[in-house]
């Protein structure tokens, strides 16, 4: 297994929820299967148990979230595969990924918030605000189904904001931004 700390999974995590592979956080089972397929595990068991416990120490640390369809017949803390196999629609926080962006570096096309009042929207973190605005979605009180909706457009959102801070319409849109900001 290529993940040595949470920390190593957490940025795994990141990378795939920044990713076109965002569907694969859909479940345990297809995130096992992405790991797998990227060669970051081997299908033993002492790897799945590892692994289960890597992510069940990063929900327990609030830097990731998810439903936990399985606690209901777990006895104690010990987690195994079928603890991460029915874990559904896993999410990295915000908090999650301020932890992550210390040990990567920044995409050429991030943006951060401080940046867009500075006139450059390749200084804004938006899959950080996204991130937020998840978090925050998931704190009201909506049916299932509206949330669900807002939580794809969200995934739409980030993967438009990656794509969208360069060059002379990067520039344009850090502008609009400012503007609908109140910064400019």
């Amino acid at each position: 297994m290529t993940f040595a700390t949470p920390h190593d999974l957490l940025v795994y995590l990141v990378e795939l929820s920044d990713s076109g592979h965002a569907s694969m956080l859909i479940s345990g089972e297809q995130l096992l299967r992405k790991a797998l397929k990227d060669g970051r595990l081997e299908w033993t068991t002492a790897e799945l148990e590892e692994f289960a416990r890597l992510l069940f120490a990063l929900r327990d640390d609030s830097v990731i979230r998810f439903d936990d369809y399985a606690a209901r017949g777990r006895r104690g803390d010990i987690v195994t595969y079928n603890d991460v196999h029915q874990a559904q629609r896993i999410a990295v926080t915000s908090h999650g990924r301020i932890a992550a962006a210390t040990s990567r570096l920044p995409a050429p096309t991030t943006v951060t918030i401080g940046q867009v009042a500075f006139g450059n929207i390749a200084n804004v973190n938006m899959s950080v605000l996204i991130s937020a605005v998840e978090e925050r979605l998931e704190e009201m009180e909506v049916d299932e189904e509206t949330k669900e909706e807002a939580r794809g457009r969200l995934h739409t959102m980030r993967d438009v904001a990656a794509s969208a801070g360069g060059g002379a319409a990067g520039d344009l849109i850090g502008a609009a931004l400012r503007q609908v900001l109140g910064m400019g």
